[in-house]
């Protein structure tokens, strides 16, 4: 089910930062499902005629999940940037944001950036955080790494809304000059 549309953006800087996000997300689900697919292989092909199986079989179908639960997550973040509405909310968001957390820190060293990311326990007064909501931290995070020069150290803290917006997170960011 779609979302009405957003109202168009007209900072060009801020959709091209979206659409960044966009592809790293893409990039990001084709590698767990990827990662999967080679995990899965190689329990198919490790299964034996008959008998029990190999010691290891477990951990290559635990390599599968993973790679398959994170391409889902990079599906549903993605969903949320194109306009899909999220089925539900996040009961927990660590993994969402270990995977937000993961592409800023990639994205940070390509643009020679050093990053500090630190996300404070959101706690009990907000149990569920939408997908949008983590999209949109995305967008905004990346788009603080993208204006930062190289050489910068760029600190995201990550922390619970005081704002009336409803927002469950809010970001405080600090850019200082690194040591050159």
């Amino acid at each position: 089910m779609r979302k009405p549309p957003a109202p168009r953006e007209t900072s060009r800087p801020r959709h091209r930062t979206r659409e960044r996000a966009k592809h790293l997300l893409v990039h990001r689900a084709n590698g767990g499902i990827h990662n999967a697919a080679i995990a899965l292989r190689l329990v198919t092909e490790r299964l034996p005629s008959g008998g029990t199986f190999p010691p290891d079989t477990a951990s290559f179908v635990a390599a599968g999940v993973r790679g398959t639960a994170s391409a889902a997550r990079a599906l549903q973040l993605l969903g949320a940037l194109v306009g899909l509405e999220s089925a539900s909310a996040l009961r927990d968001a660590d993994a969402f944001v270990d995977d937000i957390e993961k592409i800023l820190h990639a994205e940070s060293r390509r643009h020679g950036i050093k990053l500090e990311m630190k996300v404070v326990d959101h706690g009990s007064a907000h149990p569920e955080i939408p997908v949008e909501a983590l999209a949109e931290i995305l967008v905004t995070a990346l788009s603080a790494v993208e204006a930062t020069t190289p050489n910068s150290i760029l600190k995201i803290r990550a922390r619970e809304s005081t704002a009336a917006s409803g927002a469950p997170l809010a970001l405080d960011i600090d850019v200082s000059p690194g040591t050159a």
